[in-house]
This record gives C-alpha cells, structure tokens and sequence, in this order.
C-alpha cells in the first residue's frame, strides 16, 4: 500500500500510529535550498529524518533530490538515509530504485 503525506508532521504521525503494520520505506521529496526560504524547509526535512530514526522498527529511508554534495550525503547517512537519488529520473529509475532498497 502507498500512504501519502503532504508535510512532516502528516507523514511523521503517519509512521509512528503505524506499528501494527509498518512502514517499509519512506520517500522524501527534498529540495535544496537555492531561494531565501529554503533552508528552513531544508532543516525542516533534516529534522523529520531525526525523527524518522527514533520510530521503532523505523523503515528504509530514500531521499529524491536535486544534486547533493558530500557534506550534505553523510548528513543523510547519519540520519539513517539509505539512497540518495537525484533529480532528474524516470519512474522505471525509481522504481528499480525501490526493487533494491526492498529487495
């Protein structure tokens, strides 16, 4: 089944009330900040994927974004973000994507 949510708060009480049948993986569509604005909803992004970590039996994280540095990539891995996937992609990128992660 697909869940969707359109903010972190939505998608964070999505995956905590989802105990009884959990998530296996979240997607989150992360813009890099490049207008004044953007970085408190690049923070806002960060912070969701701290509490993505703290859920118990948390799922497999992947990020869809435009590109991203190093610095910004061991960011991810430190959050538990498992792929980093770039902008632009096919959905037959993406969903090969997936295959692996879940595979």
């Amino acid at each position: 089944a697909v869940t969707l949510a359109a903010d972190h708060d939505t998608a964070a009480a999505r995956v905590a009330a989802s105990k009884a049948e959990p998530f296996h993986l979240v997607i989150l569509d992360l813009s890099i900040p490049r207008r004044e604005g953007d970085e408190a909803k690049r923070e806002e992004s960060l912070s969701f994927l701290s509490e993505l970590r703290r859920v118990s039996g948390a799922p497999v994280i992947l990020v869809v974004s435009g590109p991203v540095n190093e610095r910004l990539r061991a960011t991810f891995a430190s959050l538990g973000v498992v792929e980093v996937f770039e902008k632009p992609f096919s959905l037959v990128e993406l969903g090969e994507c997936v295959s692996k992660l879940l595979g």
